[in-house]
């Protein structure tokens, strides 16, 4: 498995909050003439910067703290993604959803994706585990890749402090952060982010009623195709005597030790689901994935029974269910345009629910000046 290919979509399963920032090259920062198109271009963001000292502690957890200059990023996030589109200066005690202002809601939405952050800090700490040399060999890599791909020093920091980076020592600081979660999921899950038990996978499964199976259809002609309602009848008499044939011939060899050979023979000979060339081996779905019908029956059977003939409205169904395979991509994910296994799946469930204990169990000490905090005093308006 490359975990880079499922480290950032895998991330955004498990993270309420992602820190990004745009490092763009000089041409295509905005002339002066739209810098007023920023939408918070009329606060004076220095002043913000400098409302408490840089190092000053406002919450921790244990050994992990988070200080003023790091806290201000995701200040500074909240208030340009929940006031995003405003262009004048607001008034900090507005409502910003039925009784919680502009100012609460902004230092919640601050706080709890700085709780993110310290819950991963915290639960490294926990299991006695760092970054490598070599995983800082590789960040400070992209840092200098960075700098080499900014016109000049005093460019980046300026691109830096638009994001809320005091400094670039900051940004580093927790950039390095968020390579926590992949360290914590290797240590868990070992290094392909695989290693679960397969009892633990099962009880995912069965609480997230996964169902596994192949099947042969006949389809229906549509309307939509041109066909009359009469013509539609017709075929679906000839396509039920067919199925009713084709359900024969497996009962017949149902305790054969080559049924499940003998059922793909049939399925590759009558199957007229498209979807059968980009799932061969089945189906792995949940209720809510497939008609219900289908999944009704599928349901019904246990691992290796067929089903009678089901109809639903693409036509005849004849199930064939299957054990589950831990490997495999459900439906959902592959309709998503993910290729997350049920394995993957049920290992973010189990890193989900550890965050939730790290959480429970991380006692969180707001400082004084956390409490002191009051936007109306930090934001200052001055105009464009």
């Amino acid at each position: 498995m490359n975990l880079k290919k499922y480290l950032l979509p895998l991330l955004c399963f498990i993270l309420l909050f992602s820190l990004t920032v745009a490092c763009r090259n000089s041409d295509d920062l905005p002339d002066d003439d739209d810098a007023h198109d920023s939408h918070l271009h009329g606060y004076n963001l220095d002043a913000a910067m400098a409302f408490f000292a840089p190092d000053t502690v406002i919450l921790s957890a244990g050994d992990a703290l988070i200080t003023w200059a790091e806290f201000y990023v995701f200040l500074h996030n909240a208030v340009s993604q929940l006031t995003y589109g405003f262009s004048v200066e607001l008034d900090w005690d507005d409502e910003f959803m039925p009784e919680v202002s502009f100012s609460e809601g902004i230092l919640d939405y601050a706080k709890e994706h700085v709780l993110e952050l310290l819950v991963f800090e915290y639960a490294t700490s926990l299991l006695g585990v760092s970054l490598s040399q070599e995983d800082l060999d590789l960040i400070q890599d992209d840092f200098d890749n960075m700098v080499a791909n900014t016109e000049s020093p005093d460019t980046l920091e300026d691109e830096l402090r638009e994001n809320g980076f005091m400094s670039f020592e900051v940004f580093k600081k927790l950039r390095e952060r968020e390579f926590l979660p992949l360290l914590l999921l290797t240590t868990l899950y070992g290094e392909e982010l695989s290693d679960i038990p397969d009892d633990v996978v099962a009880d995912f499964a069965e609480e997230n009623d996964f169902m596994r199976a192949k099947h042969i259809l006949l389809a229906f002609l549509r309307e939509e195709d041109g066909h009359s309602l009469q013509e539609i009848d017709e075929h679906k008499l000839e396509l039920r005597d067919r199925m009713d044939s084709i359900l024969n011939r497996l009962v017949e060899r149902y305790e054969d030790d080559d049924f499940l050979e003998f059922f793909d023979e049939l399925m590759w000979e009558y199957n007229e689901d498209p979807g059968m060339f980009a799932s061969p081996d089945g189906y792995l779905f949940q209720p809510g994935d497939m008609v219900a019908p289908f999944s009704e029956a599928c349901a019904a059977l246990l691992p290796g029974q067929i089903s009678s003939v089901v109809v639903t409205s693409y036509g005849y169904h004849i199930l064939l269910r299957l054990p589950l395979n831990y490997d495999e991509v459900p439906f959902s994910m592959v309709y998503a345009g993910y290729d997350y296994s049920l394995r993957m799946l049920a290992i973010i469930d189990d890193f989900e629910y550890r965050m939730d204990m790290w959480r429970e169990s991380m006692n969180v000490d707001f400082s004084g000046q956390f409490n002191s905090i009051k936007l109306s005093d930090i934001f200052v308006w001055n105009g464009y």
